[in-house]
């Protein structure tokens, strides 16, 4: 039986390889995660939906800070946390961009898939603070 430890782990972590495939490109990665239903709000697809996966020419490290997990149920929960993106641009300026993001994942055959996202950027002048 396992414990809401444990499905928060799982869940950062599916949530993790997915961001990982985007950030590679990896569409037959991406693919296997996602429902062929997948839907979404993004702030580039006002009132469209579109799947575009293209592939940053620097490297990309992303965090996932301070990830919050809710069990809808014995095969869906909810991640919700702030997405920490950091990167080197061409003229050498290590780049941080954020966004607030919401993933909903089902349990589907055995399969974690992402169901829905909601994804919103933060302003480049807003401060984290503790």
């Amino acid at each position: 039986m396992s414990t809401d430890s444990d499905l928060k782990s799982t869940i950062i972590g599916v949530t993790e390889r997915l961001i990982a495939a985007i950030n590679a490109a990896d569409y037959a990665a991406y693919t296997k995660m996602v429902d062929p239903n997948l839907t979404s709000f993004e702030p580039e697809a006002v009132d469209t939906l579109i799947i575009v996966l293209t592939k940053d020419t620097a490297p990309k490290r992303t965090s996932l800070l301070s990830p919050v997990v809710h069990k809808l149920g014995t095969d869906s929960a909810v991640i919700a946390y702030i997405r920490l993106n950091q990167f080197v641009d061409k003229n050498g300026n290590v780049v941080t961009t954020r966004g607030e993001e919401t993933r909903v994942w089902h349990k589907k055959d055995g399969k974690w898939q992402l169901v829905h996202f909601h994804r919103s950027d933060v302003p480049s002048n807003y401060l984290i603070e503790k």
